[in-house]
């Protein structure tokens, strides 16, 4: 997908669900990398970026197969005390919208309303 492309799909996420990314302080301080650490599927890796910008980043590296990973691109925000993700839908990935409880060093997945696989006790540890 092109860059355009993907930059198209995320203004018109933004303006589909509403949510517009604003920086904040507390923004600033979650931004980074994060890893899932409780996946059932131990065949594959997530790794979830926030940018302090608003702009998230999710990429699904498969282990053991081929293609080696997914990337799905999006905005995140914080809301109540929660990080609310949503991703665009690429190859290999349906559209994601997720709801992260904010823990000392992690976020733990409390809502996943996209996606038949779960999400909702996926644990992510900044790394």
């Amino acid at each position: 997908m092109s860059q355009r492309m993907t930059i198209g799909a995320v203004v018109l996420l933004i303006a589909a669900s509403g949510v517009i990314p604003h920086r904040s302080p507390e923004m600033a301080a979650l931004a980074g990398s994060y890893t899932l650490i409780s996946r059932p599927d131990v065949n594959q890796r997530l790794t979830l970026v926030l940018v302090k910008d608003g702009s998230a980043r999710l990429t699904t590296e498969a282990l053991v197969e081929k293609p080696a990973s997914t990337t799905q691109m999006g905005v995140w925000t914080v809301e109540e005390g929660a990080v609310k993700l949503a991703l665009t839908a690429s190859s290999g990935a349906g559209k994601r919208q997720m709801t992260l409880s904010i823990q000392e060093d992690s976020l733990v997945g409390i809502e996943n309303d996209s996606t038949p696989e779960g999400g909702e006790n996926w644990t992510f540890r900044r790394r």
